[in-house]
């Protein structure tokens, strides 16, 4: 039962991880210039799968190059995540070409460089789930219930653990008594094997003396 209760251990430990570190580094990220997002989409896929957690930082638009991935906000509000083509100039302001690494055609129309959030500079599988779930009050009721029901179930196996050990060593040993150490039955040694002194009175002479 052992690898049992150590993989109870990590889910409960990726539970701490996820759903603390994660949602906090999203509110302490900008005040080192950083923002975090949570992938909802798979156009980015297999580069960065749905349910990732992205890091961004800001730069300018004349830094980006073909091949930097980008987070913006569009007109809905949404924010969305994909990868530049090209920066091109309309009307003297420049715009941001992108296309998601797993759609067949870039966007349909370019991105203005004030819409432009940030460059992704690293992704977190997975933990996009986490900051998803708790920015909701359901999901974080939900993710605590979740945490709390497996802490009760580690705790609720300890108990047995230790009773089933106990019984086991309580009838290893119950009838046998203490240890003695098995000595050999000690023979009585000869007649003429005895020593001088301790021979065996010839029981005539010590009825009717000498003879």
């Amino acid at each position: 039962m052992r690898p049992l209760r150590l993989t109870l251990s990590a889910l409960i430990g990726l539970l701490i991880a996820f759903g603390i570190l994660v949602p906090a580094a999203s509110i302490l990220a900008p005040a080192v210039g950083r923002q975090v997002f949570a992938i909802r989409g798979a156009s980015m896929s297999p580069t960065i799968p749905m349910g990732s957690a992205i890091v961004v930082v800001e730069r300018p638009v004349s830094d980006l190059r073909a091949g930097d991935i980008v987070t913006w906000r569009a007109a809905n509000g949404a924010y969305v995540t994909h990868r530049v083509m090209q920066v091109v100039e309309e009307n003297g302001q420049p715009f941001v070409q992108t296309k998601g690494d797993a759609n067949d055609s870039p966007d349909p129309s370019a991105v203005p460089a004030d819409a432009i959030v940030g460059v992704v500079e690293a992704w977190i599988p997975a933990a996009g789930y986490a900051l998803i779930m708790m920015s909701t009050p359901t999901g974080l009721v939900s993710w605590l219930s979740f945490g709390l029901a497996l802490l009760a179930t580690g705790a609720a196996r300890g108990p047995d653990r230790r009773h089933d050990r106990r019984a086991i060593s309580a009838g290893s040993t119950a009838g046998s008594g203490p240890l003695r150490p098995i000595r050999s039955p000690q023979k009585p040694l000869a007649a003429d094997a005895r020593p001088e002194g301790h021979r065996l009175a010839d029981p005539l002479r010590g009825r009717h003396g000498a003879r």
